[in-house]
């Protein structure tokens, strides 16, 4: 019963989530290395400054540059982080795709990526997004948690 009770607590950045949505969340980069994403909002309080938010897509894990998230309490960045990275436009592509497209988009990311990389020191940004979201794909289509605590 105490169980119950906790898990229907809401934490801070979960309570104030609800009063935001996952498009106020604008996507920044990709790094196909570390499998991370990052994602930026206007601050309400500062004008001027953004805040930044970013998403391993493998395991779930996020970071925050807000306040709440500096004094180790959860925030809205954070727990829509992941919503935000399901609705870009590349990961919706993606999820139209049959195993055989999948496969071959995931490969020829993956190439593009190493060819970048020894040409120029850096992938495209559009081969990064496209490796990261066939890699998210693969995934669920599969079955794997995205995050340790889900299995």
């Amino acid at each position: 019963m105490v169980a119950q009770m906790t898990a229907t607590v809401p934490t801070p950045g979960t309570d104030t989530a609800r009063f935001h949505c996952p498009t106020e969340l604008a996507f920044v980069d990709a790094n196909e290395i570390e499998n991370i994403v990052h994602f930026a909002a206007p601050s309400k309080t500062t004008t001027g400054k953004t805040k930044t938010v970013a998403l391993d897509v493998l395991t779930g894990a996020t970071h925050c540059s807000c306040r709440a998230a500096e004094c180790g309490l959860p925030c809205w960045h954070q727990a829509l982080a992941m919503s935000a990275w399901n609705g870009h436009e590349t990961r919706l592509l993606v999820g139209k795709f049959n195993d055989a497209q999948l496969q071959a988009a995931g490969e020829k990311a993956n190439r593009m990526c190493r060819v970048y990389r020894r040409r120029i020191w850096r992938c495209l940004p559009s081969d990064m997004v496209m490796l990261l979201a066939c890699r998210c794909e693969y995934r669920r289509r599969r079955g794997v948690p995205v995050s340790a605590l889900a299995a």
